[in-house]
């Protein structure tokens, strides 16, 4: 499924650090892209911060059949 940049993101790990930030692993449940981000305050203060998003390789696969096209 194509989600065009809008991910449904859900918390599927969240590890709390010592500055009372939080380490958080999501996972779109469309796509099945994955990202970890930092957290503080359960808000995002840093998108990506300690990986950047990761698409499947089923979902690369379907992007370049479209754009093929």
């Amino acid at each position: 499924m194509k989600c065009n940049g809008k991910h449904y993101l859900k918390i599927v790990y969240s590890k709390h650090n010592w500055d009372e930030s939080d380490d958080v692993v999501r996972w779109c449940i469309n796509c099945g892209a994955i990202v970890v981000d930092v957290d503080m305050d359960n808000r995002t203060i840093s998108p990506g911060e300690i990986m950047k998003m990761i698409l499947p390789e089923i979902t690369i696969n379907e992007k370049m059949k479209n754009h093929e096209n």
